[in-house]
């Protein structure tokens, strides 16, 4: 049970009371921005128009991103959530990828924005999607 909370956490953190009923969510991208770490000063590059399917399969600890290849990331840890002074609320997961690569995907909703966004980083790399959830 001790490990199913934080899982459920996330469902809490963004989404409707339907949604937390339910052990598969589907978002929508609206946006993506990336970020180099290899350069001296990184900074998320502007937004650019996006639109993917992201599935979240709370049963088995997977988030499917279906670019022009799938992508999946296996969940294999879950960190505390988190408030910030902005009462954005933010959870942080610990995945591997489909090539064995170790990220992190940190899940953040910005309370004044009404924005979630999901962050995958890497040691050279990251990127952000602007997500809205898909009901139903």
């Amino acid at each position: 049970m001790k490990k199913l909370l934080p899982i459920l956490l996330l469902t809490l953190i963004c989404f409707t009371l339907k949604a937390k009923d339910e052990p598969s969510q589907r978002f929508r991208t609206k946006a993506v921005a990336y970020l180099d770490k290899e350069v001296k000063n990184p900074e998320y590059g502007p937004w650019k128009d996006h639109s993917v399917l992201i599935v979240s399969d709370l049963e088995n600890r997977r988030i499917t991103v279906y670019n022009s290849k799938k992508d999946i990331y296996d969940i294999i840890s879950v960190g505390d959530s988190r408030r910030d002074d902005d009462n954005n609320l933010s959870l942080e997961l610990g995945a591997l990828d489909g090539d064995g690569k170790r990220c992190t995907i940190t899940l953040v909703n910005r309370q004044k924005a009404g924005e979630i966004q999901l962050y995958f980083e890497y040691n050279n790399m990251a990127w952000v999607y602007a997500i809205t959830q898909l009901i139903d």
